[in-house]
């Protein structure tokens, strides 16, 4: 290689580097945090009068121009992602981001050669749109998580309000104003369309698409009853609460008795790529003179349909409903 495709090499690389690094950056960025108790919500209009501003202009200015909504609209459960993540970037900038990564590591190992393309394309793909899912599916997983860990203690943040006289809504706005994300910012988000007219119960659901959690719906329900039919409100929280933490604490044990099985999943699940991946690095060879063999990639699919069907099984095996 010569010292002008060297240097072409260098920059393309760092380039490479420069935008995961980057990338990833701006992901992690939107994960939990709590600055100087400003939460995302209030970060969402600057400078702005949120009382004439409605739920769809919200929406569309967090989301970004008409390429992220028509990604919105085709990708399922994508705008649910980004809203529970608090990812700061637009999808369309996110997809922009992997798509430059993709054609830089499809260059790079291009140039580097020594695999044959359907390998470096896989690779490329992997890199580029597999790993900023997989973070990101973490981080929806993680704000969830919390947000359900959360749930208690804003019920009952709620439920104290409302023994001090205050009503429904101004008791949820203690909520949002003094704690913490994610549940601070989404009660937050709520409040603000239910204040610019919003059905309570509409926004409120909104909230548990993008949090899916059983004991956030109890306590929809229980408001909405309570408003339509009157009753003890702060008796019926009292109560949800100690269900919640039952729950809680029954999940805890069920997650530390299937721990052996999780940790089973990791690592037979990461066994072949790895595997694959240091033949490739240290034994080419061994993988480069079976991929013409008219038999290979046939036998690639089944070994991976096989590997799919075996972490779906572990997957059933060790995730226990409570």
């Amino acid at each position: 290689m010569d010292t002008t495709a060297a240097r072409i090499l260098y920059g393309l690389i760092f380039l490479a580097v420069l935008l995961g690094v980057e990338g990833l950056y701006m992901f992690v960025r939107g994960t939990d945090r709590r600055q100087l108790a400003v939460n995302r919500r209030m970060t969402m209009t600057p400078g702005a009068d949120t009382t004439f501003i409605s739920p769809d202009l919200l929406r569309q200015r967090i989301l970004g121009g008409p390429i992220s909504q028509w990604m919105v609209k085709n990708i399922p459960n994508l705008e649910q992602a980004f809203w529970s993540a608090n990812i700061k970037i637009t999808p369309a900038r996110a997809a922009l981001y992997c798509t430059v990564v993709f054609a830089v590591s499809l260059a790079v190992m291009t140039a580097l050669g020594g695999m044959p393309f359907p390998i470096q394309l896989g690779l490329s793909l992997l890199v580029a749109y597999g790993v900023p899912y997989v973070v990101l599916q973490s981080i929806v997983s993680t704000q969830r998580a919390k947000f359900n860990e959360q749930l208690p203690d804003a019920i009952n943040l709620i439920t104290r309000g409302l023994q001090a006289g205050h009503p429904v809504p101004v008791a949820m706005s203690l909520v949002a104003r003094e704690m913490a994300d994610p549940i601070g910012s989404q009660f937050g988000t709520a409040l603000d369309e239910i204040n610019i007219g919003r059905d309570r119960a509409v926004a409120l659901r909104d909230v548990a698409a993008r949090f899916p959690s059983p004991e956030f719906l109890f306590f929809i329900a229980a408001i909405e009853m309570q408003r339509e039919a009157g009753g003890n409100l702060v008796g019926i929280l009292d109560n949800l609460i100690k269900i919640i933490r039952e729950r809680s604490n029954m999940k805890k044990k069920a997650f530390a008795v299937s721990a052996e099985g999780r940790l089973t999943a990791v690592i037979v699940g990461a066994l072949p790529f790895l595997l694959l991946a240091y033949l490739l690095l240290f034994n080419p060879d061994f993988i480069m003179n079976s991929v013409d063999d008219p038999m290979f990639w046939p036998l690639m699919i089944g070994a991976l349909l096989n590997w799919g069907l075996g972490m779906f099984m572990i997957a059933k095996l060790v995730n226990i409903k409570v």
